[in-house]
């Protein structure tokens, strides 16, 4: 599992060689996502953090945090760690695990070529994970209304794209999006 912050800036990286300016809300979206595709391939969390149901959809309050002072504008630096002996900022490393990389280049293109409410409409629909959660939370208490990885594997091994699939995937998407926009 991986510090948020790292796969952030690796989403960040990958958007500025695509030539995609990214905000924070496409940021969380993108993120969980991959974070999904991630759990589908792999059985395991790409990040060490859980995911929150917030009223634009799933978001990583580590990730959030570090780029919310760009509220609705796009991000246009790297988030940095603490380190709290030194008292001082610190350069997160680069992600290199090949896993997690793999899942970033499969799937994020994909999702680069999405408006962002297209994003946040994905993330809105019954039945996935937010909306459960959110559901669930009417008759009991979630403290952090966290969403279970458990809720996020089994709605991405029922509905994530193929990877050989995207290409189909990304024109119905596109014409969905030319059609309500």
């Amino acid at each position: 599992m991986h510090d948020a912050r790292v796969i952030a800036n690796a989403i960040l990286d990958r958007a500025a060689q695509y030539g995609r300016p990214v905000t924070n809300l496409d940021l969380q979206k993108m993120l969980y996502f991959v974070h999904g595709h991630f759990l589908h391939r792999h059985g395991r969390p790409l990040t060490n953090t859980e995911f929150e149901a917030w009223p634009y959809g799933p978001v990583n309050k580590i990730a959030y945090d570090a780029f919310k002072g760009f509220n609705d504008t796009p991000i246009d630096t790297r988030a940095v760690g603490f380190d709290p002996v030194r008292r001082v900022h610190r350069d997160l490393p680069e992600l290199t695990d090949g896993d997690a990389l793999g899942v970033l280049d499969d799937f994020l293109e994909y999702y680069f070529d999405m408006h962002t409410y297209l994003l946040v409409e994905f993330t809105h629909q019954p039945g996935t994970p937010w909306f459960e959660t959110i559901e669930q939370s009417k008759s009991r208490p979630n403290i952090g209304m966290r969403i279970a990885n458990e809720l996020i594997l089994a709605r991405f091994e029922g509905s994530a794209p193929d990877v050989n699939d995207l290409p189909r995937r990304r024109n119905e998407d596109i014409a969905f999006l030319r059609k309500v926009g």
